[in-house]
Parts: C-alpha cells; sequence; structure tokens
C-alpha cells in the first residue's frame, strides 16, 4: 500500500487541528473553575429624617452632590448653597441627585453605584427660605464604605447623625 505524502500532511494536519482544540477547551475549563465572580456594584443610600416642620412649611429641596476628586469639593463649596441653587453651576453639574423633602417625612435615597464606585464625599446642601447661614444648609460627608447615612432635617438645618464630617469652608 503506497500512502502518498499529501494524505499523510492531512492526517497529521486533522490530528494536530483536534489536539489543539482539545488542548483549548481544557485549558477554558479550568480558566473558568478558577475565575472569581465578578464583585456586584455596591448600594448605599442616604436616609433623610425630618423634624415634623421645616423650612417654613414649604418643600425642601435638598441636592446631594458625588465628589469624585477633592479639588471638585472646593468648586462646589465656594458659591454656598444660596448661589448653588440659584447659578448655573448646580445645572451643570452631572454628578448630582435633586430631592424635595417635606416636614414629618423620612425618605431614602438610593445612591447611582456607578458613581459611588468614584466617590469621596458627599456634599449635601439644602435651600431653606430665609437662612443666611451656609454652615446650617450644607454637609459634607465622608461615605467610606457605610451602607446608611443617616441625615437629620431640622426647622433651619440640616446634618448628618453621626457626623461623619460637618461644613468646611
Amino acid at each position: 500500500m503506497k500512502i502518498y505524502s499529501s494524505q499523510l500532511m492531512a492526517f497529521y494536519t486533522r490530528l494536530n487541528r483536534q489536539l489543539l482544540l482539545l488542548l483549548v477547551a481544557a485549558s477554558l475549563g479550568a480558566g473558568c473553575a478558577t475565575m472569581k465572580p465578578i464583585p456586584a456594584l455596591k448600594t448605599a443610600s442616604l436616609k433623610f429624617r425630618t423634624e415634623k416642620n421645616i423650612n417654613s412649611g414649604k418643600k425642601l429641596p435638598i441636592d446631594i452632590i458625588y465628589i469624585t476628586y477633592v479639588q471638585e469639593l472646593r468648586e462646589v463649596t465656594r458659591y454656598g448653597p444660596e448661589l448653588w441653587f440659584e447659578g448655573n453651576k448646580r445645572e451643570e453639574w452631572k454628578q448630582k441627585e435633586s430631592i424635595s423633602i417635606e416636614g414629618g417625612q423620612t425618605k431614602v435615597v438610593e445612591l447611582n453605584p456607578r458613581i459611588m464606585e468614584r466617590t469621596v464625599l458627599l456634599v449635601i446642601i439644602a435651600d431653606y427660605e430665609g437662612q443666611k447661614d451656609p454652615r446650617a444648609q450644607q454637609i459634607i460627608v465622608d461615605y467610606a464604605g457605610k451602607e446608611t447615612e443617616i441625615i437629620l432635617v431640622r426647622e433651619a438645618s440640616i446634618s448628618a447623625e453621626n457626623k461623619s464630617l460637618q461644613y468646611v469652608k
């Protein structure tokens, strides 16, 4: 029986291809078995607790501003609450949540997990009617891995329950 070199090459090529596919499949199977699952994005929230009477009986607008770079902190806090709510910077700022709250309410705000991954601080600014003291209307919260932060909303001021950070000028 005569075996031609072209037939022999085809046999070895087919054998090599099958062996190569088998090796690839085995390494993929071993690689998948040792892979760690992708971690879920961490959920975090702010819980606002209000006194019965706040902001002279009107809804209180509040902005929750995600600070992803320390330089942004100065950019946000230099305006103060009055100029923040009246100026263009508020409209331009992309990484924020805006809510309004009434007296006697408890409101939970789920923070954006995609932004929270990169967030170093949260600035919470309230727009109280007739309040001129920025320290009463603005707090800075170091979130540092907590799942929930409680924000106390009083008649004419806001504060963080655990005193993470308070007003910084």
